[in-house]
């Protein structure tokens, strides 16, 4: 975990960032398809089930929208520290990491943010399972819940992903940005994906993402 902290430290920090603070990490070691044959073979789970299980999220997403990025400051920072701090640029940031590799199935794509319109993105709460729970999710933020991004389809959405990725490599996913000068990108949606090519190798992807609110202190929100 050290080493971990340390890649997000030098990363992080290179995006001109004057403080960080890291709230939450979740690691992906559980199979999507294992996890979606469970749901088919048994008609007890339905959409109250308590499904402990963290796999590739193979849905296109945002981690926060622009109302839930100001629930996540507020929940995981005292109210003096977080009002502080909005008062100039800030962001939430995902370093997301292979913890084996190279990654052949469920690879990470994001979506170029010039091709996605504000209108493309439907917000959607997300409702945390209860803390004394212990469920993996109920830790993704100190709060209760958050609102979220999932996008709809257009054709003009521009989408990348770097192939065969290695615990050496990383990827900082900006999930939400405070500025509004126009030219910088301010949310980057992204989700896992099938490749044919892999999609019946019988492995499952694990990876860790660490999630971060970024404080520019020195920059305007403008």
């Amino acid at each position: 975990m050290l080493h971990v902290r340390l890649i997000i430290v030098f990363h992080i920090y290179s995006t001109g960032a004057t403080r960080v603070h890291v709230f939450s990490h979740i690691t992906r070691r559980d199979s999507r398809d294992e996890l979606e044959k469970s749901v088919q073979a048994d008609s007890s789970i339905n959409d109250k089930a308590n499904i402990n299980k963290v796999t590739p999220a193979r849905y296109i997403h945002i981690d926060q929208s622009n109302e839930g990025a100001v629930e996540v400051l507020n929940d995981n920072l005292p109210a003096n520290v977080a009002e502080s701090l909005s008062k100039t640029r800030w962001s939430i940031i995902n370093v997301w990491r292979p913890i084996k590799g190279p990654v052949v199935k469920d690879p990470l794509a994001v979506c170029d943010a010039r091709s996605v319109r504000d209108e493309d993105l439907i917000p959607v709460a997300a409702n945390l399972p209860s803390k004394d729970t212990g469920m993996k999710y109920s830790t993704i933020t100190a709060g209760k819940r958050f609102e979220l991004f999932y996008a709809k389809y257009s054709p003009e959405h521009e989408w990348y992903y770097a192939s065969e990725m290695t615990p050496d490599e990383v990827l900082l996913i900006k999930c939400f940005d405070s500025i509004r000068d126009g030219k910088t990108a301010r949310r980057v949606p992204h989700s896992a994906f099938t490749d044919p090519k892999t999609k019946d190798l019988d492995v499952v992807r694990e990876s860790i993402e660490v999630r971060c609110l970024v404080f520019y202190e020195d920059q305007p929100n403008e």
